[in-house]
């Protein structure tokens, strides 16, 4: 990640750090999440209530011991730190990659606890939004929040995969 700031590429190298950490000790992940990260859980459950209502959800599903819930079509994921939510009808290889994502949104939750709504979920959101129907010359993943989300998310499904086999 060569074009973050100085202050973003060190959130980036601590977030990696701490994602790394907590990739091995998933336990603990899931205990900071469920105290420390309490407000991102909470803020999860109330999206979850809401998706629940939808009419037209496309299914259930566990992605590497992340719950998930897939409606919609071809707008991405959103994080719900115990759980998320992935469009429908983006293909098999775009949709992993969003799990993984959001996954890795999941560990961020647990490093940041309070914090994460303020520093990553909604800083997430409106870039999401802003960069939606313009063509960005810098990768979704070029801001510090983003690629350790993904990159944590890719590491942690590689892991599980080892394990798998």
């Amino acid at each position: 990640m060569t074009d973050h700031t100085r202050l973003g590429q060190a959130f980036y190298d601590f977030t990696m750090r701490c994602g790394r950490f907590l990739i091995r000790h998933r336990i603990v992940a899931q205990l900071l999440t469920v105290t420390w990260g309490l407000l991102g859980a909470a803020i999860g459950l109330i999206e979850m209530l809401i998706v629940l209502l939808l009419p037209k959800k496309k299914g259930f599903g566990v992605f590497n011991g992340f719950p998930y819930v897939m409606f919609g079509m071809n707008w991405g994921g959103l994080e719900g730190f115990l759980w998320f939510f992935v469009a429908d009808g983006m293909g098999d290889a775009w949709t992993t990659h969003i799990k993984q994502h959001e996954v890795g949104h999941s560990f961020q939750n647990a490093i940041y606890g309070p914090f994460t709504p303020f520093i990553i979920t909604i800083p997430s959101i409106i870039r999401y939004w802003a960069r939606k129907g313009s063509r960005p010359k810098k990768s979704y993943d070029a801001i510090w929040f983003e690629g350790s989300a993904t990159a944590i998310g890719e590491e942690y499904d590689s892991l599980c995969r080892q394990k798998k086999a």
